[in-house]
This record gives structure tokens, C-alpha cells and sequence, in this order.
């Protein structure tokens, strides 16, 4: 499943460089804390897999979404 939606992050706020892992604890992933500075800037966050693909779905193409687009 991370593969197949690993595929669309060039289209949305999580580049294919900042997944790290996907592993029984959840999907591991870096990211910036703008509240810090230097070093500490530069996080790592993991995940469960579901409240991944939950927070991941909305800036998703629409077609990934529950919601069908309307026509």
C-alpha cells in the first residue's frame, strides 16, 4: 500500500525522500518543525499506518479520496 501511494507524493506536501520506514509500529517519515531552529528543525515522526493514510488522503489526486468526484 506505502508503494502504491508513494507513487503520488511528487503531487503533495510528503516527498518519496522523507518516507523512512514501514515496519509494525507504523510508517516513519521526516519532517520540518518550524517552531525550532538549526539542527533541530529536522524531525522524524512515525505513525500508525491508518492515521498515516488518514492524514495523507486529503491532499491526495481526488481519485484516492472516499469521496468520488461529482459530475
Amino acid at each position: 500500500m506505502l508503494a502504491y501511494l508513494a507513487r503520488y507524493t511528487y503531487r503533495v506536501a510528503i516527498a518519496n525522500s522523507r518516507l523512512i520506514a514501514l515496519d509494525e509500529r507504523g510508517v516513519t517519515f521526516r519532517y520540518k518543525d518550524y517552531r525550532r531552529d538549526g539542527r533541530a528543525r529536522y524531525r522524524t515522526m512515525t505513525l500508525a499506518a491508518g492515521e498515516f493514510i488518514r492524514r495523507f488522503l486529503p491532499r491526495s489526486p481526488k481519485g484516492l479520496s472516499s469521496h468520488p468526484p461529482k459530475l
